[in-house]
């Protein structure tokens, strides 16, 4: 539910517009109201409509009776009052929290857990992965597969040099404008503590006992007022493992664990959004378990998005690595996130392109996001997705000038499963947007479709024959080939336009890497050169994607977290 400004104070008077302070006159109206007997919550918490139930989850404020068609409340706390009186009603009771918490989740857990499975898929069937293709959809690509392969059989150094131009070029662009894009700049509301909003921070977390201690640390140094900072761990709830660990540590008041029934599928989005039922804030925030974010990172945000207008739905903070000097492996995966969270994405943000959003540190207005139905839990790249869902509802995103550090794979054991799963999520959005290719273009516009069908499929594709178009390639050189077909026009132009793709795809993609590297690891420029050997790399998970795509598409391949001590910072 969308905040609103205004409402009535106890004496009836009218709140003023704006964000008022949250001080002593809510814990007063607490205090002046009797206290709601523990036996009474679960029934009432029963008799709850549906619309009431998310009222209470989000606000733990409990439906009671109408006064003079006055809503009255039963409060948890003074964010509760403040709500009860933004929406014009009275709080006549108080209540004990976790008394509440534990009824609300007995009564509606089941409920919370089918919208958060199944309420996209059956609000918005055309957007949800849990139908990879329709049959038409099915057929067409089936068609168009077929008619590539009769004409590889016809003429394959034409074909080659087709698609090569089709997946390679406009990659190999857009890179190429990255680098001549200017930095973006936005202009932030200056927000004192008071003026600040109520912020949720989301954390799904499964298996992650071992950095249980680092989140908890670096969550607790937010810089922000923790009468206003809404935490929450969400973890599954047979996952003793994590739950042990929790129990160890002594929680802030601000942090509440959310605790998700177990359910297929058994993905990052269903989690999130079972607790996005539960989330406070205006504005909600996912970190991932082994996060690090600046802790000034939140204010930012709220003070970025206070002087957005209104159809910025999303902040996409920048992502780095702490461990990016273990090993080559760490490097090239830090090459890949500087080109990507310092070059391309501000890119698109500035074009007003749909931008395919990080696994973490996205900042959302939360009535946008719930308005879109939150993520798709059948898509194992949920992030992505609802980037390209954000563009479809006419709203946009900006990069935030604060980074978030995270743990890079250090081995290829754990650095494949993650790759694959992420690129098997972009078959899964692709396939989704791709539905009824009009009705996209409609939404986004033909421009940004496009781009969508660039930065989705062409990725993929990309990846996927890499191996195939190099090698081709290098061979008609090395063997003189070429040289035989000089005299056929068609083979002839074939070449120069791989020639032309080579070497400035190759040229492009190595020198956004660089400036990556220039801006975030100049100790690892001469990392650059091996760049060829981490895109075969990329390549064979692209093709472990395809085979878990088509054999297993919702499976969630987990990547294990090990914290800083992983690497140096």
């Amino acid at each position: 539910m969308e905040r609103r400004a205004g409402g009535l104070a106890p004496n009836g008077a009218a709140l003023p517009v704006g964000r008022p302070r949250i001080d002593h006159a809510e814990r007063r109206a607490l205090a002046e109201v009797p206290k709601l007997p523990d036996w009474a919550i679960p029934m009432l918490c029963a008799s709850l409509s549906d619309q009431d139930a998310a009222l209470a989850a989000s606000h733990r404020l409990l439906a009671i009776n109408s006064l003079e068609d006055v809503p009255a409340f039963a409060a948890a706390d003074s964010l509760a009052v403040r709500q009860a009186w933004a929406l014009g009603g009275r709080v006549v009771a108080r209540m004990d929290g976790q008394v509440f918490g534990k009824a609300l989740t007995r009564c509606f857990a089941e409920a919370f857990l089918d919208k958060a499975c199944f309420g996209l898929a059956r609000a918005k069937p055309e957007l949800s992965a849990s139908r990879p293709f329709r049959p038409g959809q099915f057929g067409r690509i089936c068609a168009m597969l077929a008619l590539v392969f009769v004409a590889m059989m016809l003429t394959p150094g034409v074909v080659l040099s087709l698609l090569a131009l089709c997946l390679f070029l406009p990659l190999s662009a857009l890179r190429f404008a990255s680098l001549l894009s200017p930095a973006p700049r936005h202009d932030r509301a200056r927000l004192s503590d008071d003026a600040l909003p109520i912020y949720s921070v989301m954390v799904a977390l499964h298996r992650e006992a071992d950095v249980m201690p680092q989140l908890v640390r670096a969550l607790s140094m937010l810089d922000y007022p923790t009468a206003r900072l809404d935490v929450k761990l969400v973890i599954e709830a047979d996952d003793m493992q994590t739950t042990d660990a929790l129990r160890k540590l002594e929680l802030p008041s601000h942090f509440e664990v959310i605790r998700v029934p177990a359910a297929q599928p058994r993905t990052k989005p269903k989690a999130l959004n079972y607790a996005l039922a539960f989330a406070r804030g205006e504005i909600v925030t996912i970190y991932d378990a082994e996060d690090m974010p600046d802790p000034r990172q939140l204010r930012q945000a709220a003070e970025l998005f206070a002087a957005s207008p209104s159809n910025i739905g999303c902040l996409q903070a920048r992502l780095a690595f702490y461990n990016a000097h273990e090993n080559w492996l760490t490097r090239q995966f830090a090459v890949e996130y500087a080109t990507l969270f310092d070059l391309m994405l501000p890119l698109l943000a500035w074009l007003r392109m749909p931008v395919p959003l990080g696994g973490t540190s996205n900042h959302f207005r939360t009535h946008v996001l719930r308005s879109l139905g939150g993520w798709d839990p059948f898509n194992v790249t949920e992030d992505a997705d609802l980037g390209l869902r954000l563009a479809r509802h006419g709203f946009f995103t900006r990069i935030l000038a604060s980074t978030t550090q995270e743990e890079a794979p250090s081995d290829l054991k754990t650095w494949m499963p993650q790759r694959a799963r992420w690129l098997k999520g972009w078959i899964q959005t692709w396939a989704v947007h791709t539905r009824a290719p009009l009705e996209s273009i409609r939404d986004m516009g033909l421009v940004p479709y496009a781009m969508a069908q660039i930065l989705m499929i062409g990725t993929f594709l990309a990846a996927l024959l890499y191996p195939w178009f190099t090698m081709s390639f290098l061979w008609s050189v090395l063997s003189g080939d070429v040289l035989l077909h000089s005299a056929q026009p068609a083979e002839f132009a074939a070449f120069v336009a791989n020639l032309s793709v080579f070497v400035l795809g190759h040229g492009f993609m190595l020198a956004a890497g660089a400036e990556g590297l220039r801006r975030r690891l100049p100790r690892a420029r001469f990392i650059v050169a091996s760049m060829p050997l981490y895109w075969l790399m990329i390549s064979a998970a692209a093709w472990l994607a395809l085979w878990q795509f088509a054999t297993n598409p919702f499976h969630w391949n987990k990547t294990p977290h090990k914290g800083m001590r992983a690497g140096k910072a």
